[in-house]
């Protein structure tokens, strides 16, 4: 799995995430995006910004 994060105006941004033709299916998706919501709560964040 690929990760990019950035951050830009003071908030993070979510730029990409790859997951492997062979992973994918597995769950490792939610698993990731509840993880990281996760952090946004725990590090004081209250929106997420998505960049395509």
């Amino acid at each position: 799995m690929t990760l990019y994060l950035f951050w830009c105006d003071g908030h993070p941004w979510l730029g990409l995430i790859m997951i492997d033709s062979r992973a994918q299916g597995r769950g490792y998706a939610k698993e990731f995006l509840d993880c990281l919501t996760a952090w946004y709560r725990e590090n004081g964040y209250h929106s997420l910004h998505l960049a395509a």
